[in-house]
């Protein structure tokens, strides 16, 4: 694991594909302190064609992204509706 600038973890995985194809990354999300130990065995998803993009499986990297991207979109459509019916309720007083 290496701590960047700011003292965040990212770990650096070694892997080996079905094929057989030695694949070495650093993760894209970190923490502080490390979550992970030297030699400890973690999950890793990567598309068959190009395993370098690959990725250890996290809570951060399964939902936080993809919940953050519903929570907005849902924010959006509820500030839309508002709008709309507010617009709807105007131009019936008129």
């Amino acid at each position: 694991m290496n701590p960047g600038s700011s003292g965040i973890y990212c770990p650096t995985v070694e892997f080996t594909t079905e094929s057989g194809e030695s694949v070495r990354f650093e993760s894209e999300y970190g923490t502080m302190p490390a979550s992970h130990t030297v030699g400890e065995t973690v999950k890793v998803f990567y598309d068959p064609r190009n395993p370098k993009a690959a990725e250890i499986e996290s809570a951060l990297a399964t939902w936080l992204v993809p919940g953050l991207w519903m929570f907005f979109a849902f924010l959006t459509f509820i500030f839309s509706f508002l709008f709309f019916v507010f617009h709807f309720l105007m131009a019936l007083k008129s």
